[in-house]
């Protein structure tokens, strides 16, 4: 079943609101289909903590002199959504299911936010000052915000895909500052989106104060990422016919065989796209820097190649290599088998009694299941 794994990092000693958030979470209503699962660092003692023996909680398993670590959390995530909630924060009514929507609806998308809001003392609610309009999140926004000396959104309702945060080696610092070098690591290597309704109440002041040394940690690992090219990229979904068929050894139907073979050519199909969207103007394909349609063939014929035959290239012979290899492997497995068992191979889906007969009405269904 899919999940959305709601992640809070319990302070020591700060677990008193915890009952409260519990409640908030249990009353999310989800799209069909989903469930949450909550894991709480920091907390190894659900009745202490004052939250009841629910399946879906699960509390730290580390000593307890080990300091509450967001990392540990994200090691023991089910879900293939993660949802960052502060120790003493809720959610409003919907957050968690205008989060999966937006982030199914959009699968290019490795990340959202939404704005939160204030708990004041006299137990009203106030917006917060938060992030950019709703929408698409424009790349680097947050990040040129940091470098002019302002904050423009936390990471403490950030929403991603589990693999791009592990992707990224989680949180980078145990501290958290909200989350900050996570979520501008977030923004350099993915598109974001911000969502117009609030995701979070926040029951305290949330003012981060940031250190030169936490800023500059931040940004050159936003740099470094920029500099690197490295891009992230939405896993292939596959139909359930495509899974049922991957629960075999057989790399003829092995769900990771497959995986390769998705990611192989969408790695091409990506660059393509890419080199249409930032390389080309009315239809045309655009040279880069400075050479423009007024300077000499030579020049012209050389960035041409550079910037679109040899990346081109460079990916379909990637591709092509894994698909050979992925072929080669399942030729091998047939005749190992042949030889040592007498058949071909292929434990997903039997073969048929004889050939060009029609599968039998059991076979039929077992690939149909």
């Amino acid at each position: 079943m899919p999940t959305v794994s709601v992640v809070t990092v319990v302070p020591d000693g700060g677990h008193h609101r915890l009952p409260e958030a519990y409640r908030s979470l249990a009353a999310q209503q989800l799209p069909t289909g989903w469930e949450w699962q909550w894991v709480v660092e920091g907390v190894r003692n659900l009745a202490e903590a004052g939250l009841p023996d629910d399946r879906r909680v699960s509390p730290g398993t580390g000593p307890k002199t080990a300091p509450a670590s967001p990392n540990g959390a994200l090691a023991r995530a089910t879900g293939t959504l993660l949802r960052t909630l502060d120790a003493d924060g809720l959610l409003p009514q919907g957050a968690l299911r205008r989060d999966v929507e937006i982030m199914t609806g959009h699968p290019e998308l490795g990340w959202c936010l939404s704005p939160g809001l204030d708990l004041l003392p006299d137990e009203t609610l106030a917006a917060g000052p938060d992030g950019p309009p709703a929408g698409p999140i424009r790349p680097g926004v947050l990040a040129d915000g940091l470098r002019a000396g302002r904050l423009p959104a936390l990471g403490t309702t950030l929403t991603a895909r589990t693999d791009l945060l592990r992707a990224l080696g989680g949180w980078p610092d145990p501290a958290g500052t909200a989350g900050l070098g996570l979520l501008l690591a977030c923004e350099a290597v993915a598109q974001g989106w911000m969502l117009g309704e609030p995701g979070t109440i926040r029951c305290t002041d949330h003012h981060v104060p940031l250190t030169e040394e936490t800023v500059a940690a931040a940004l050159g690992r936003v740099d470094a990422l920029r500099r690197s090219g490295w891009r992230w990229q939405s896993p292939p979904t596959l139909s359930r016919f495509e899974r049922q068929l991957g629960q075999s050894s057989d790399p003829q139907w092995s769900y990771d065989r497959r995986m390769e073979i998705h990611s192989a050519v969408n790695s091409v199909l990506h660059e393509a796209d890419d080199l249409v969207k930032r390389r080309a103007r009315n239809g045309c394909w655009t040279p880069p820097g400075e050479i423009s349609e007024g300077g000499s063939n030579v020049g012209l014929a050389t960035a041409a190649r550079v910037w679109v035959l040899d990346r081109l290239a460079a990916r379909i012979d990637t591709a092509r290599a894994v698909l050979d290899q992925v072929e080669h492997d399942c030729r091998t497995h047939r005749e190992t088998c042949r030889e040592t068992c007498g058949h071909t191979g292929g434990d997903a889906r039997p073969a048929p009694a004889r050939e060009g007969a029609e599968p039998a009405p059991a076979q039929v269904a077992q690939a149909r299941a």
